[in-house]
């Protein structure tokens, strides 16, 4: 009986052995290091999600996006009607703006066709105000494939 628990102890310590040196032991090992890498990794990202560093930095870029937004100018095209000596132009026409906290700077120009078949047209802006502006041709635009090309900067 005595042989036999000895032969039985001395077995096991054989398989233990055995495991070891067959490698399923290194890949439990293996396995359980990646899971706790795994865990330490959504661990770090979940405090910068919650340190709330994670939402300042979007607020901080949110603002500077909004900063530049506000300096680059609002560039859009209008086709001049044919026989027309004026334009009314609505900010809400040319762009997502409907109305500007302060008056905006308004600079326009008349494109005529590639063919340059066209007469030369000065145009001039007059009325600026926070929704909108008015553009005079000189003279009458009687061609139809003119566009009036605008820039609104905003002053603030």
């Amino acid at each position: 009986m005595a042989n036999f628990i000895t032969l039985s102890d001395d077995t096991h310590i054989l398989e233990d052995r055995l495991e070891l040196v067959s490698g399923e032991s290194l890949a439990n090992i293996i396995s359980v290091s990646d899971d706790i890498t795994i865990l330490k990794d959504n661990t770090d990202r979940e405090f910068i999600i919650h340190s709330g560093q994670n939402l300042a930095d979007h607020i901080l870029l949110s603002m500077d996006i909004f900063d530049v937004a506000k300096k680059i100018p609002n560039l859009s095209s209008l086709s001049i009607p044919a026989n027309t000596n004026f334009m009314a132009v609505e900010y809400a026409d040319v762009s997502n703006i409907i109305k500007y906290q302060f008056i905006p700077q308004v600079s326009t120009s008349v494109r005529i066709d590639a063919n340059g078949n066209n007469q030369v047209y000065a145009s001039s802006v007059y009325n600026v105000s926070d929704t909108g502006f008015y553009v005079k041709f000189n003279p009458q635009v009687i061609e139809s494939n003119n566009f009036l090309d605008i820039s609104v900067t905003n002053k603030a």
